[in-house]
């Protein structure tokens, strides 16, 4: 059994090495496929909240909520809506939603019950929360912008903001809730260019990002500070490292982008390109972007965790669309491992490895390499398969195609 253990981990270093370019992966969900319109996610990543616009047959749409990370999902008792947005706190137990042409609803319970607020019934584009969850901010189609400080309102009564009437479109907050960005898709009329916008007193007034062109901005993101914010649109993409006191145009690709999130520092970004149907990542607070290799589809809606180690993605788009929840993860080096118990020895390997198969040999010096075919189990993001160790030495391997 040395030479087992031995073996597995030589062979977790030439499975990197035999596929170095491996370094992340997009992974399918359980959760069922659907017009799904947002998700959002706790810090750790392991809470998550996902919205459908309308199902596959039109008709308005539930919330689905997971508490590992992904891998399961639970239809939640949130009335059927025509939901377009959706946003959590960082431990996941604040969340809030928005519809299109009606009320806002919040849960304080991880989604298990849902209270509706008194919000005004317009077309909500986009909801923001501060980490405790007791400071929202929620846009509107064409019309005003709303704050919510739950912790010293009882009644949840929204508080209508200076901020223009204009087609906002995407809305992010500090964790502390006082530094807010919001972006506008166009003016009220919807024959001028939008702006973005910029609040440092929690949402009470709002500047004008002057240094940003006018165009057609649809989402924004911002680092756990407030000190670095993103803003991007049907155009180029836009960075601020002073709470939007300067921008600076990124070298980015000019993209449609509609959905953004970023990693509690604003070092890790995540976009979504609609125009070319692909999610793409940034490393160093957006001077360059790279394709994620994402499956085509009508993405909608991205987030990520607090470390960005994280990502979840939901795809759907137009009405009656259909869609999947998907999940990233990064792939470590050394990926085959193995716990001994008995006479059974338990081998694992993450389930971000896909399209791998596990092989076994008894043999190293020969190239008899045979294909286990049981189904592994899943624990925690790693496939595992259990094999008797009284059949003697045996030598294990991932292989893709």
């Amino acid at each position: 059994m040395k030479k087992l253990l031995l073996a597995i981990a030589g062979f977790g270093g030439v499975w990197h090495v035999a596929c170095p370019t491996f370094a992340q992966n997009w992974i399918p969900t359980s959760a069922p496929t659907t017009n799904w319109a947002a998700v959002a996610s706790s810090a750790d990543g392991n809470k998550l909240v996902a919205v459908v616009a309308n199902d596959n047959q039109g008709n308005p749409g539930p919330i689905y909520t997971s508490v590992d990370a992904g891998a399961t999902w639970t239809q939640t008792s949130a009335p059927l809506m025509s939901w377009t947005c959706v946003a959590s706190s960082a431990n996941g137990a604040k969340l809030i939603a928005g519809i299109g042409l009606g009320p806002i609803h919040t849960s304080v319970d991880s989604g298990a019950t849902w209270t509706e607020n008194d919000a005004l019934p317009f077309w909500w584009t986009s909801v923001a929360s501060s980490a405790d969850g007791n400071k929202l901010v929620a846009t509107t189609r064409t019309g005003p912008l709303y704050t919510l400080e739950t912790s010293s309102n009882p009644g949840w009564t929204w508080v209508e903001t200076s901020a223009p009437n204009i087609q906002w479109r995407g809305v992010a907050s500090s964790t502390d809730g006082s530094r807010l960005i919001a972006a506008a898709v166009a003016d009220a009329s919807g024959f001028h260019p939008g702006s973005v916008w910029t609040s440092a007193d929690y949402g009470v007034t709002w500047q004008f990002a002057s240094a940003v062109p006018l165009g057609p901005w649809q989402c924004a993101a911002s680092s756990a500070d407030g000190s670095r914010l993103v803003a991007m649109g049907n155009g180029p993409v836009y960075t601020s490292a002073d709470s939007g006191v300067t921008w600076t145009k990124a070298p980015a690709p000019i993209r449609n982008w509609t959905s953004a999130a970023s990693s509690s520092d604003g070092t890790r970004l995540v976009a979504v390109a609609a125009d070319i149907k692909q999610i793409f990542v940034s490393t160093n607070s957006g001077v360059n972007w790279l394709s994620t290799g994402a499956p085509g589809a009508e993405w909608s809606s991205v987030a990520s965790s607090a470390d960005g180690s994280k990502l979840v993605a939901v795809a759907g788009g137009a009405f009656g669309g259909v869609g999947r929840i998907y999940i990233w993860r990064p792939v470590t080096a050394r990926v085959l491992s193995i716990t001994i118990s008995g006479n059974t020895a338990l081998i694992s390997w993450p389930t971000s490895a896909t399209g791998f198969g596990l092989q076994e040999n008894p043999d190293l010096t020969s190239t008899n390499w045979a294909d286990l075919t049981r189904t592994p189990t899943v624990t925690n993001e790693q496939n595992q398969v259990s094999v008797s160790t009284s059949e003697g030495a045996r030598f294990y391997r991932l292989k893709h195609p």
